[in-house]
């Protein structure tokens, strides 16, 4: 016969198991709706690499001067070539999609076209265009170079 000590003791165990995979699960599927990966945007982009300038060197205010004009013209050249690199993918994209639908039924091209708008939600939660991470996601920055 088991002791009530023992029994116990299973139980608690059988509990702190099913407690882990329940919040393991939850977790999980939390994540897991989560992008991966967003890439900063151009003008975060900036003023990481202008904070960490001024803390990391202790730039002088007239290194500050002559180094903000180059992070400046470094972003906009990043916002050109990000646009430019999102407008080829979404070229791509509508070629494929065209084609796919193409060899579909209409009835296909209904359920298809209804799962593309689906999946382009997921992927742009903050609506159309809008690519980099939200501005609410990430700490203060300092303000932008004038």
């Amino acid at each position: 016969m088991i002791s009530a000590a023992r029994k116990t003791a299973f139980a608690y165990l059988v509990a702190t198991f099913l407690a882990g995979g329940v919040a393991g699960a939850g977790l999980g599927y939390y994540r897991g709706r989560q992008p991966v990966f967003r890439p900063p945007s151009p003008d975060a982009m900036l003023e990481k690499s202008r904070t960490r300038l001024i803390t990391d060197l202790g730039l002088t205010e007239e290194q500050l001067q002559k180094i903000d004009p180059i992070l400046k013209e470094r972003a906009a050249a990043l916002k050109k070539a990000r646009n430019e690199s999102m407008q080829q993918f979404r070229t791509l994209m509508d070629q494929y999609h065209q084609q796919v639908a193409a060899l579909l039924t209409p009835d296909q091209q209904l359920k298809y076209e209804a799962r593309r708008q689906e999946r382009e939600k997921k992927w742009r939660p903050d609506g159309p265009g809008e690519h980099g991470p939200r501005e609410h996601g990430h700490g203060a920055l300092p303000p932008p170079p004038k």
